[in-house]
């Protein structure tokens, strides 16, 4: 009788082809999760922006605009006001503070007498911007 320690050859090659099968579907299921999380952390800091954006604009309401109208501030000032701290992107570097801002527009409700104030946060980093209308990254 033989003592059998160790692998066949062919049982070796059906692992291999196996884990083979598992990775390639593997790779793009996790390119795709990690896409996600790249976009779910810039729209948070748009988020974090525009929360800044609308504590300056309440403390600074001389600068809201007219009915019809919008005022903007930039990122550059938001941070040196202290309004909110730098906003990297992912690989930490600072995005754009001149070409990255907060816009508000305000306009008056159609069914009341209601003003209202439409704060949109525009942000420019390295690898990704904001796709609003509203942001022109000139």
């Amino acid at each position: 009788m033989k003592n059998k320690n160790g692998f066949t050859l062919i049982e070796l090659l059906g692992v291999i082809a196996v884990l083979g099968i598992i990775i390639a579907i593997a790779i793009p299921a996790m390119s795709g999760l990690i896409n996600k999380a790249g976009d779910s952390y810039y729209k948070s800091m748009e988020k974090s922006v525009k929360l800044a954006g609308i504590d300056y604009f309440t403390d600074n309401k001389t600068l809201l605009p007219s009915i019809g109208e919008t005022s903007k501030v930039d990122l550059k000032n938001l941070v040196e006001l202290n309004y909110i701290e730098d906003v990297k992107d992912k690989k930490e570097n600072n995005c754009d503070y001149d070409k990255s801002y907060v816009i508000v527009k305000k306009e008056k409700h159609e069914d009341s007498k209601n003003i209202i104030y439409e704060y949109t946060s525009c942000l420019k980093c390295d690898d990704y911007k904001t796709s609003d209308s509203l942001c022109t990254y000139d």
